[in-house]
């Protein structure tokens, strides 16, 4: 099924912060933002999705924990229509981090879980606006965080 294969495309795309602004983002933000296009252009209603969530609800190894960063952060995915119901698509993690961090599979039709645990889901409207607008990451305040992120998640793929 296309839908399918379109979800396995984009996630299976090394999840990576990009660290300058001229950088491609395959962070939650940019997969959602090109899953939204191609399921779009597939003829599938689709809306963003945003939550709050935090790093220290991620199980990292300590040696990341350490280097200074917001825990607060915004998690981006997707609402697919199917069958007159959203659900839930979040494309946001590549298989090639397995075991760490489990592979998130979608049937085209039904809900998939998040990759991290929301505290609070914000509204259609305001998941739009805040997807549209400020999703991008500080690159000055969080890039020696997100640079060790980079490199853990590199070395997870090889191991």
């Amino acid at each position: 099924m296309r839908r399918i294969e379109i979800f396995e495309e984009v996630r299976d795309t090394p999840y990576r912060f990009a660290l300058t602004p001229s950088e491609t983002n395959t962070s939650c933000v940019g997969k959602h933002k090109k899953l939204k296009r191609l399921l779009n252009r597939a003829g599938l209603k689709v809306r963003p999705r945003v939550c709050d969530s935090s790093w220290s609800t991620v199980d990292l190894p300590e040696e990341i924990r350490r280097i200074p960063h917001v825990d607060q952060i915004y998690h981006v995915y997707l609402e697919v229509l199917t069958r007159g119901k959203w659900c839930s698509v979040d494309a946001s993690l590549d298989k090639d981090l397995a075991p760490t961090f489990p592979v998130i599979e979608w049937d085209g039709y039904t809900s998939t879980r998040l990759c991290v645990p929301p505290s609070k889901v914000y509204s259609p409207k305001v998941s739009l606006d805040i997807f549209n607008e400020t999703c991008d990451q500080d690159f000055d305040t969080e890039h020696d965080f997100y640079h060790a992120l980079n490199v853990w998640f590199e070395g997870l793929r090889k191991s």
